[in-house]
């Protein structure tokens, strides 16, 4: 929409969450389960079309891959990811790919802390000073 409210589209519906701007306004990266209940995350153009999923859980469904944020430079992603090693240990880690979907890592280890402590939601990448 505009800045005064005017002309409202809707890009894509279904169960999305958590949409970021990239830096250059031609895409949206959010997550979500647009093909059904594995949380992932997906970058689209600004006009809704050519949605690419970025991660892949590595447990399949159930997995959560969430809460993307834009490098400055518009080529990388951080999100946090829950239990990506094992189906029973429940923990959030913090991890930045690549927007094409290579180059995974994982930031932090945070492998104790149990899930109640939320210690990697909402990861943000700071802008270059």
């Amino acid at each position: 929409m505009n800045p005064d409210g005017s002309h409202v589209s809707l890009i894509m519906g279904g169960p999305l969450h958590n949409p970021q701007w990239s830096p250059d306004s031609a895409q949206l990266a959010f997550d979500g389960e647009p093909g059904g209940n594995q949380f992932e995350v997906y970058v689209v153009k600004a006009d809704g079309s050519g949605m690419r999923q970025i991660t892949r859980h590595p447990l399949g469904p159930g997995g959560y891959d969430k809460h993307p944020s834009w490098s400055p430079d518009g080529t990388q992603l951080v999100f946090w990811s829950d239990s990506r090693d094992t189906a029973i240990t429940e923990h959030e880690n913090v991890f930045r790919i690549n927007v094409d979907g290579t180059g995974e890592i994982q930031l932090t280890h945070s492998q104790n802390e149990p899930r109640l402590n939320y210690g990697g939601y909402d990861p943000d990448w700071s802008p270059v000073p």
